[in-house]
Parts: C-alpha cells; sequence; structure tokens
C-alpha cells in the first residue's frame, strides 16, 4: 500500500511539474531567462519547432500566467506527501503549509510594493486550492 501511494505521489507530482513546465515553455514570451538558457543548452531550435506546431493555440491569460503556479505548488504537495512518513503529522504539516504560505505572502508582498511583481488574485487562489485540496485528501485518508 505504501509503495502504491509513493508510487502515485511521484506520477502525480511529475506529471503537475511537467504540465506546467510545458505551459511556460510553449506559450509563454521568449523574453523570459530559460529561453537564453535553451539557447545556451544548444535546444533552442527544438522548442521553437514545438512553439511553432501549436501557434493556432490560445491561451486565456488565467491558464498561461496562473495555472503553472497551481500546478507546481500541486508538485510539491505530491512529493511532500510521498518523501514525509504519515507518522510524522506536525513535520507533514509544516511542509505542506511552507510552499503555498510563503507564495501567498509574496503575494500580498506585491500587492503592498513591497517586492517587485504584479499582484494577481488568482495566483493567490492557484496557491490556496491545492492546499485545500491536499488537506481534504490527508482528512479523507485519516492522517490528519
Amino acid at each position: 500500500m505504501a509503495t502504491t501511494k509513493l508510487l502515485r505521489n511521484l506520477i502525480l507530482s511529475s506529471l503537475s511539474l511537467f504540465a506546467g513546465g510545458i505551459i511556460y515553455v510553449i506559450f509563454r514570451p521568449l523574453t523570459l531567462n530559460m529561453f537564453g538558457w535553451f539557447d545556451a543548452l544548444g535546444i533552442s531550435s527544438l522548442i521553437n519547432n514545438y512553439r511553432k506546431s501549436v501557434s493556432y493555440v490560445s491561451l486565456n491569460d488565467f491558464v498561461l500566467y496562473s495555472l503553472p503556479d497551481g500546478l507546481w505548488i500541486t508538485s510539491y504537495l505530491f512529493i511532500v506527501n510521498a518523501i514525509i512518513p504519515s507518522e510524522h503529522k506536525k513535520e507533514l504539516l509544516f511542509w505542506i503549509f511552507l510552499l503555498p504560505m510563503i507564495s501567498v505572502l509574496s503575494e500580498f508582498m506585491q500587492y503592498f510594493n513591497l517586492i517587485q511583481g504584479r499582484f494577481d488574485i488568482y495566483d493567490v487562489f492557484c496557491y490556496i486550492l491545492p492546499l485545500i485540496i491536499n488537506i481534504i485528501i490527508l482528512k479523507y485518508e485519516k492522517i490528519i
């Protein structure tokens, strides 16, 4: 059972990370720093071919800018659930809440111009929703 749960969490984490990454790589503007890294790695032409093959696809701003953050938080939560034993409830809860709360805090710091960036309530939603779903799952599984 534990091995099945570990494998499930690792697969779901990888899929979430991959989906968020694909949105960034295929649909985000070429001005992002990562495209310079792709040049340095010599894979820009491969990336550009993928981008051209889906150039007819138009994503709305939520999917383009907020959903990847939610997918990455989801990936993080699956990894945390995979590597921290459920018997260590305090440690598990600490790590489950850590990244989503840092993300929400940074978003509100943007709102108050304490850090650079643009506050987006949809980003906050995408940080909190995976956390809430994770807590519901842990309660259902009687872990917390």
